[in-house]
């Protein structure tokens, strides 16, 4: 999509969702670890062809100093906004482990005529693809730290659809902090909550709800189960950026490179065809460092 409409510019945005991916039966009989080669022949050619278009989108971006963004609506939610804030203030010291679940009834009740989500061919999955985009951003921009490995699993448990309704996995970060993420068609209603457990206390986010972000601090002194105190704090009506498309806008005008860039993009593209390719062969994935 061309934001020329707004501003004039050359600037282009690009969902990654719509990656090709066609899963096949796996016949191990063991779980085994497999790396993350998108160009091997045992997972899809539809991934490979999409890792591929991703490096070939992010390269072409910098040899024509462009600025290439990947619209990840929940980093510019305001109550993400807040949390990430608190994290990155070291209130509450490292992270240990984050957890994010998004869940919906389907996009057959936001998007009626958009049936393209239930074909494996056009959309590339169903509800991984779907919500898990967002949610494993999320978690990635909370840590601030790259996905070594993922182990997940997905079943289709309630619609007659030929992709995942719901899935669930396990991410282990480069350095050293412990991730798991759930994604769902079949939630009623619908839901958007992390939770971020780190040295001193707990940090939980919850959309839609009286208080959507509270921070629950353990004692200095003493038992640590003991809590100290909770914490509401203030979040915005609307995002600080003023939105996506409005904050991509000003970065083309003042030529300050998205923090949502074309890399960004790559990186959790990445995962999610790492997690696919976990539920094929069933064992942990590891993805290439960078």
């Amino acid at each position: 999509n061309e934001c020329r409409n707004m501003c004039g510019c050359t600037g282009t945005s690009m969902p990654w969702r719509r990656a090709q991916w066609r899963r096949r039966s796996c016949t191990a009989r063991a779980p085994r670890r497999v790396p993350l080669r998108p160009t091997n022949n045992a997972g899809s050619p539809g991934a490979a062809n999409w890792a591929r278009t991703a490096n070939q989108r992010c390269k072409a971006a910098r040899a024509n100093r462009r600025y290439l963004f990947v619209e990840q609506t929940q980093r510019f939610d305001p109550v993400h906004e807040t949390a990430y804030e608190v994290l990155r203030s070291g209130r509450l010291g490292r992270l240990h482990m984050v957890r994010g679940r998004i869940g919906h009834a389907g996009p057959e009740y936001w998007s009626p005529t958009s049936r393209w989500f239930l074909n494996r061919r056009q959309a590339g999955g169903g509800a991984i693809m779907d919500v898990g985009v967002h949610i494993v951003d999320l978690l990635r921009w909370f840590v601030g730290a790259r996905v070594r490995r993922v182990c997940a699993v997905a079943k289709t448990l309630q619609k007659s659809i030929r992709v995942e309704d719901n899935a669930g996995g396990l991410l282990e970060f480069a350095d050293g902090t412990l991730g798991a993420f759930e994604v769902s068609w079949t939630t009623r209603p619908y839901e958007v909550s992390t939770c971020c457990y780190a040295e001193r206390g707990q940090l939980r986010t919850a959309i839609g709800t009286p208080e959507p972000v509270v921070v629950r601090r353990s004692r200095p002194s003493g038992d640590p189960n003991l809590p100290d105190e909770e914490q509401h704090p203030a979040v915005s009506k609307t995002s600080r950026h003023g939105g996506a498309y409005p904050y991509f806008v000003r970065c083309i005008q003042q030529r300050i490179p998205p923090f949502v860039s074309g890399e960004e993009g790559r990186s959790t593209l990445e995962v999610i065809l790492a997690i696919y390719r976990s539920i094929v062969h069933r064992c942990w994935v590891e993805l290439p460092g960078r």
